[in-house]
This record gives C-alpha cells, structure tokens and sequence, in this order.
C-alpha cells in the first residue's frame, strides 16, 4: 500500500496514491485522524508530531508534505529566533521531509520591489544599483548577467545570419552590455 500523505497546515490533509488498489484505506486513515487534526490555525509542532504519528502508524515509511503557510504571522506564535531557525528541522525528524512556503515568490518579489521603489524615488539609478546589482554581485547571483537568461545569444545569431554579420545592435558578444559586468 504506497500513499503521499499531504498535511497542508492551512489547508486539508489528503492521502495521494500511488496505486489504485490502495485508495480503499484511505478514508479509515483520515476518518480515524482525531477531528481538527487535519488543520490548524497556527503552526505547531506538537498538531504536527500527533498527525505524523497517526499516519505514519499506518504508512510507517512514508514522506509527509507540510505547508510553512505565509497566511500564518509566524512572528506572533511565541517562538525563539532558536525555534524558528530549528522549526523545519524539527518537522524532517516528524517525517515532514518535503516542506514549502506557498506563495513565497509572491512575497519575496512584492518585498524586493516595494524596496527597490523607494530606494529608486530617494536615489534614482543609484537606489537600482545599490538595490539589486551590487546585491547580485556580492551573492554571486548569476541573473547579473540576464542576457544569458534570455536567449539573446540564440536571438543574435538569428539576426546576425539575416543581415548578413553586420550587427549593430547585438546584445552579446564583445561589445556587448552584458560583458561591463565582467569587469565591474
């Protein structure tokens, strides 16, 4: 009997199979999961270890899927900055082994750009500069260079082929914008 057991700590519990002989044990599983304990309002090690027990007695070898929801205002549970740093950890030894934070894009772009806003309406170019490209060099993020990212390469050679070799406007190569990174 191979199953997924998703515990989505702003959400449902749910059983995924892998097998369609297995889907008749299912139900009993969750029916017989204490009521309340396939959700919760807040995250709690303690909901966590008594959901993981429950079905691991059952799926003594399976992977649990958690939630780190954004919904929850993780500063206001009472954790230490100890606890918190050691909170996933904690979920893997309960065999929460496969964790996300929904949303966590939208939130860390809807940051990095509400930031970069303001320093750009105080310091113009310099806010960008300071903001995103010296961040990009210092932790090596290779976005620095998007042209790579972009297929301007593969688009260039297109255009170089149609006019011939005679580029201009090419966006790599020698003369390119992308190559004043590599000496910066």
């Amino acid at each position: 009997m191979e199953c997924t057991v998703c515990a989505d700590q702003g959400g449902l519990l749910s059983l995924q199979w892998l097998s369609p002989g297995s889907r008749q044990h299912g139900p009993q599983v969750l029916a017989s999961l204490r009521p309340g304990l396939d959700r919760s309002k807040e995250p709690n090690l303690r909901v966590a270890q008594s959901i993981s027990s429950q079905i691991l007695n059952h799926f003594p070898t399976q992977d649990l899927m958690y939630n780190l929801s954004p919904s929850f205002n993780w500063s206001a549970h009472g954790f230490s900055e100890q606890a918190l740093k050691s909170f996933v950890w904690d979920l893997s030894r309960l065999g929460f082994n496969l964790q996300l934070i929904s949303l966590a894009g939208l939130h860390s772009t809807a940051t990095m750009t509400a930031q970069l806003a303001q320093s750009f309406k105080e310091e113009g170019m310099l806010g960008y500069v300071r903001r995103i490209q010296q961040v990009e060099k210092a932790i090596g993020c290779d976005v620095l260079r998007h042209q790579q990212w972009s297929g301007s390469e593969y688009i260039d050679g297109i255009l170089s082929a149609v006019a011939a070799g005679s580029l201009a406007t090419a966006a790599t190569g020698a003369e390119s914008t992308e190559k004043s990174f590599a000496s910066s």
